[in-house]
């Protein structure tokens, strides 16, 4: 299994909701059921394969990529729920 890696189509023009972008909520989908993901892009919503180009298989790593640089850094309009780098490992959960 690959990274699940989405690569920015084009520079954004309005803040997107990344939040849904995760391991755990992505955990199981297909790539069309990731593709069909909503995000919120200002009072809009988009599908995630509106926003990005879609590679690989594995979301437990994510990557998140402009088409000019590696990093969701260099997207600063782009928010996410958890600090996202150039790739996130699955979160660990807390024993009770």
């Amino acid at each position: 299994m690959s990274a699940l890696t989405l690569t920015l189509k084009a520079p954004l023009q309005q803040r997107v909701d990344c939040s849904p972008l995760t391991p755990d909520h992505l955990a199981g989908k297909s790539a069309a059921e990731i593709a069909a993901v909503e995000l919120h892009c200002g009072n809009r919503k988009l599908r995630v394969d509106a926003l990005f180009d879609i590679a690989g298989d594995d979301p437990s790593e994510i990557v998140i990529k402009t088409a000019m640089a590696s990093s969701i850094s260099s997207v600063p309009r782009c928010r996410a729920a958890a600090s996202l780098s150039t790739a996130m490992p699955a979160p660990i959960s807390a024993s009770r």
